[in-house]
């Protein structure tokens, strides 16, 4: 049988269960969940930038609300900060490549 340690949405064990199979599962300190969320957010964005679906968006955007959560904001402070970087320099929407040399 495969080994496996990965972080997962709430309701995983639960539905791994009802499909014939327990999970080994714990609940996280604050610590191990910072670390895992940022593996979790390097993974989602890997399966992104390969598939580019919209889901995998979802996923980003969702764990970065977590991960603000798990570093004491809100996630109103998240979108606040988002609006505050798009009005001083701008929102990446015009596709402007700079460089030098």
């Amino acid at each position: 049988m495969r080994s496996c340690r990965k972080l997962a949405r709430d309701r995983i064990p639960q539905i791994m269960e009802g499909n014939g199979g327990g999970p080994i599962s714990r609940v996280l300190s604050a610590e191990e969940t910072l670390e895992e969320l940022r593996r979790k957010l390097m993974e989602e964005a890997a399966k992104f930038l390969k598939s580019g679906e919209l889901d995998g968006l979802g996923d980003i955007v969702g764990l970065c609300r977590v991960l603000a959560a798990a570093i004491g904001r809100s996630e109103g402070e998240l979108k606040l900060r988002r609006a505050e970087k798009a009005r001083s320099n701008g929102a990446l929407l015009g596709r402007i490549l700079i460089g030098r040399g």
